[in-house]
């Protein structure tokens, strides 16, 4: 069951890093489930640990991709806002210049 969260968690981080839709998860987590089931069959395992496993291989992917499209976006923000950043001038023109114009219209 521990490769299935690693397993899952991993494939999760991939497609959330790689700028996939969520809907890709789908499928994987399909997948992932449909060897979850395999694997219990085979091994013999209780109906206690054969929820658990199903649980672990829905979940995983999710969170896995939650936490790599929210990383993503936090650092991608944080290296364009840095202050030693090529585009930290043009993130402030921006906002002023967004500020003024928005103050003017009013």
């Amino acid at each position: 069951m521990i490769a299935v969260l690693i397993f899952g968690a991993a494939t999760g981080v991939f497609f959330g890093l790689r700028s996939f839709s969520a809907s890709v998860l789908a499928p994987f987590i399909l997948l992932v489930v449909a060897v979850a089931i395999a694997k219990s069959v085979v091994t013999g395992d209780g109906a206690g640990a054969v929820t658990l496993g199903l649980l672990a291989a829905v979940v995983a992917p999710q969170i896995g991709y939650f936490a790599a499209v929210i990383a993503a976006e936090y650092l991608h923000v944080r290296a364009i806002c840095s202050p030693g950043s090529e585009h930290a001038g043009a993130v402030a023109r921006t906002s002023i210049a967004r500020s003024r114009s928005t103050s003017a219209a009013a």
